[in-house]
């Protein structure tokens, strides 16, 4: 037995010791393609396309071998990150499916922008069925942005994958001017200060991010869904809508932390006032000449409410010690939370609780609360029937949804899984 074990452990050390020969190897290939690649810069003709035709399947099976052992995947990374420059011409040139390239999407700092678009459009184009039938609409100018939400919001996704078809009631002409024209009086329509769903930036009218003030209207999230949907069918059909979203927006799309500084052009008062607050002499703080508590006012129809940015936020007096927290609490209220809250808002504290053992198997929150969980919660979209429940993953705190068709749905199945008996039981894996 002893022996057999000691042989196991000789050929895992000699596996281990064959990838890294493979990986300084193959880092040592892309450094020569990057050589070539400058040598095309000042004209000596193009790199050899031919024998890098495998480049990107051996770099796959190497990344997917990176996982058996700990800190070699780290170590694949590391070197992808230094070429950098001959991993994204290998996938520009010789990706045709965005399968191709769909390992690299969770280390998008290994590839650049254009890279990451082509992506999209690959998987936007290959979603599209060359059979599928006309998806036909007949709007009224007059009610363009209830008809378009009803045609587009509730429709089923594959019915989407087909070409539209836009003809405007009482009037003869179609085609893609048509298509276009619809789809920028639909964006005016969802970015009309009346709707209430996004708001502009104050010094650049031109860049939008959503309204924390949306849910006032009680279809808001479904709004939201069908802009989103707007968007993707843009992209599919290749139509140009114009519409700039601010970086604060990008950011909680790629579920990334929000700071004091992203907010500077997204609201320049808001930054300009809390920038006072950081500035202002440390005595002067200390001595509570701004009698400050860890609370903001938040104005929703015409009324104010009071709220706590912390636990016992009311009696916990801002000072120089604590105010970079307190500022950094205030920006996560006002563009993080505010909209956040609207989806688990009607819950009760216990279904909460519940919902949270759910997600991520801890059945109350730490005394740091959600900043002392090992990690940030994740929301994803599963392809799953509409019918099922809600799914988790409890070890990476993934909650996932199916593509409900409405929020009044995906509230009741989270009410079904918040129920103490059935949150407890299943969905979590």
């Amino acid at each position: 037995m002893q022996d057999e074990a000691g042989n196991e452990r000789s050929e895992i050390k000699g596996v281990h010791h064959l990838f890294c020969d493979l990986l300084e190897k193959s880092e040592l290939c892309l450094k020569e393609l990057e050589r070539q690649l400058g040598s095309v810069n000042i004209g000596r003709g193009d790199p050899i396309i031919g024998c890098w035709s495998q480049y990107l399947l051996i770099l796959k099976e190497l990344e997917s071998i990176s996982k058996l052992y700990k800190g070699l995947n780290e170590m694949f990374w590391e070197k992808m990150r230094k070429r950098r420059v001959a991993l994204c011409f290998l996938i520009g040139r010789l990706s045709k499916k965005s399968i191709d390239y769909q390992w690299i999407l969770e280390h998008k700092e290994v590839t650049h922008f254009k890279i990451r678009q082509r992506f999209a459009l690959k998987m936007l184009l290959e979603g599209r069925h060359k059979n599928e039938e006309l998806y036909e609409m007949l709007v009224c100018r007059s009610c363009l942005f209830e008809d378009s939400f009803e045609y587009i919001g509730h429709a089923s996704p594959r019915s989407l994958r087909g070409q539209l078809f836009i003809q405007f009631e009482n009037e003869e002409a179609i085609g893609p001017d048509v298509l276009r024209e619809w789809f920028s009086l639909v964006c005016e329509a969802i970015f009309n200060p009346q709707n209430a769903l996004f708001v502009s930036c104050p010094n650049d009218g031109r860049r939008f991010f959503p309204n924390p003030a949306s849910k006032v209207d009680p279809l808001h999230l479904e709004y939201f869904v069908f802009f989103g949907r707007i968007i993707a069918l843009a992209l599919l059909h290749r139509v140009q809508i114009s519409i700039a979203f601010d970086r604060v927006f990008f950011l909680q799309l790629a579920g990334e932390d929000i700071s004091f500084e992203d907010i500077r052009d997204a609201d320049p008062y808001l930054y300009s006032g809390y920038k006072k607050i950081l500035e202002l002499d440390t005595k002067m703080v200390d001595e509570d000449i701004l009698s400050l508590t860890f609370v903001c006012e938040d104005e929703e129809l015409g009324s104010r409410k009071v709220v706590e940015l912390c636990p016992n936020g009311k009696n916990t007096i801002v000072n120089s010690q604590n105010r970079d927290n307190y500022v950094n609490l205030l920006v996560k209220h006002r563009f993080v939370k505010s909209i956040a809250h609207q989806i688990v808002g009607s819950m009760s504290a216990e279904q909460r609780n519940v919902l949270l053992f759910f997600w991520t198997s801890i059945k109350s929150l730490p005394v740091e609360g959600f900043g002392g969980l090992d990690s940030k919660l994740h929301i994803y979209r599963t392809s799953d029937s509409r019918d099922c429940l809600p799914t988790s993953y409890t070890c990476f705190y993934r909650l996932c949804f199916p593509p409900y068709p409405s929020m009044d749905v995906m509230q009741n199945c989270l009410n079904i899984i918040t129920q103490n008996y059935v949150g407890c039981s299943f969905g979590a894996e």
